[in-house]
């Protein structure tokens, strides 16, 4: 695969990932979502001890949910600096916040969920700029 079409092949895969992250937290979840939603929570979650509760189910998907975004950033920003993708790893979630504060009463904003998704976002960045680059 030529360089111009991963670039491109990437820079659709940016698209897609952000418009469902953002149908995630932005948008109203349909009653069918959420049931299915919580169907999956509780098949995750029996209650015994070894699996994971709700909360940590939650706390996982809240981490994941920028990992890809970030991963696709760096390999499309090859030249920017992890940090300043970081960064706008950063004010992404935090506009997410604000947006459900004050547009969507029915969504609770969260300074945990602006972290963990940082941080998903982070780790995506840094799996791509973590490993060895190969010379051309």
């Amino acid at each position: 695969m030529t360089t111009e079409r991963r670039r491109r092949v990437a820079l659709a895969a940016l698209v897609l990932l952000v418009l469902g992250a953002a149908a995630l937290t932005l948008g109203p979840l349909p009653r069918d979502l959420q049931d299915a939603v919580t169907r999956v929570a509780d098949d995750l979650t029996p209650g015994s001890p070894g699996f994971p509760d709700r909360r940590e189910v939650e706390v996982a998907a809240n981490a994941l949910l920028l990992a890809p975004v970030g991963l696709v950033l760096a390999v499309l920003l090859p030249r920017v600096r992890a940090l300043l993708l970081v960064g706008a790893l950063v004010l992404a979630p935090v506009g997410v916040e604000l947006a459900q504060a004050v547009l969507l009463p029915g969504r609770t904003p969260s300074l945990r969920d602006v972290a963990l998704n940082a941080l998903g976002g982070a780790l995506g960045v840094a799996l791509v700029r973590a490993r060895p680059r190969r010379r051309a």
